[in-house]
């Protein structure tokens, strides 16, 4: 099977380069993502309804900090881990601040998920996902 990219192309000092765009995860938003969320125990099921929350909740940028009106940070990272997490992150060897990191925050997105549902809730419960 052939695959065809598109390519991002642009000059820098007179030279032309162009870098393949990674093909799309099954058309969904956020794809070069999806080998980071596997690697951190998400499965391919997951990715349907993981990677749009990714989109949503950080447009698929790994540094986002949304800060309080104090300056303070209350969400961070691809899937906005929230402040109330640190304990939690505390216990695992974490800061809040170390969620910038897409592998660490996918990795502790799914300890959150799985969290959820072992106390009999929804998995996607923490960014408002879809629960069947």
């Amino acid at each position: 099977m052939i695959k065809t990219f598109l390519a991002l192309c642009a000059t820098s000092a007179g030279l032309y380069t162009c870098v393949p765009e990674p093909p799309a995860y099954g058309g969904l938003p956020c794809a070069e993502w999806a080998p980071a969320a596997l690697e951190a125990g998400w499965t391919e099921d997951d990715l349907d309804q993981l990677l749009p929350i990714i989109y949503r909740e950080s447009r698929c940028q790994p540094d986002v900090i949304r800060h309080s009106s104090s300056g303070q940070p209350i969400d961070v990272g691809l899937l906005q881990i929230n402040q109330v997490h640190k304990p939690m992150l505390a216990e695992r060897g974490f800061t809040h601040e170390q969620m910038t990191d897409p592998r660490a925050n996918l990795w502790f997105g799914r300890l959150l998920w799985r969290w959820w549902e072992d106390r009999g809730g929804c998995g996607w419960s923490p960014w408002r996902g879809r629960c069947i």
